[in-house]
């Protein structure tokens, strides 16, 4: 039936995870039944568990088959100057492939550690050094994710205040414009 329905609605990536997931729900109390969709299931999030991976350590997409749920609206990886419309516009998420076995706020993380990464490597700055595998329990509790999201923010805040010299820019901003 999974199978019919995976070719039938010409279903790719992550929404064959979900429907994977919705079936693994509908049979918990089949033990059989729940050891073969739980089996099937860990073993078809590992493509989304390695691109989630490298979009929130390496700001990178990769997705030639559009299959995930976080795409990049521009052509171009490299980044001369950033424009206004930076952080709103060059990724998106693709709402119709978000995985129902994820809540929003941890998708919402996702997307956040990924933007991050993306706009410090564009910039030059080498990819993060706190890398590591994930699970599923990683990414359906908020806490691992969390943690990656704020250490990821923090990095590029620390890049733009102390590398790029903004905090000399507002100071002189606070100096010359406010009088102080």
């Amino acid at each position: 039936t999974i199978i019919k329905e995976i070719i039938s609605n010409k279903m790719i990536g992550v929404p064959v995870t979900s429907l994977i997931y919705s079936t693994l729900s509908k049979y918990r109390g089949y033990p059989h039944a729940r050891d073969i969709f739980s089996f099937i299931f860990t073993e078809s999030i590992q493509p989304v568990l390695r691109f989630i991976e490298k979009w929130i350590f390496a700001g990178e997409i990769d997705d030639p088959g559009n299959e995930f749920f976080i795409k990049s609206n521009l052509k171009s990886q490299k980044i001369d100057t950033i424009p206004d419309n930076f952080w709103d516009d060059r990724f998106s998420i693709v709402y119709e492939r978000t995985p129902i076995y994820l809540s929003s706020a941890v998708i919402n993380y996702i997307f956040s550690a990924g933007k991050s990464q993306s706009v410090l490597c564009g910039c030059g700055k080498s990819k993060s050094v706190f890398e590591r595998k994930l699970t599923l329990k990683d990414i359906q509790i908020e806490k691992p994710i969390t943690e990656i999201c704020h250490t990821s923010s923090s990095l590029l805040i620390d890049f733009f205040l102390h590398e790029q010299e903004l905090e000399n820019c507002f100071n002189c901003i606070k100096t010359v414009f406010l009088c102080q």
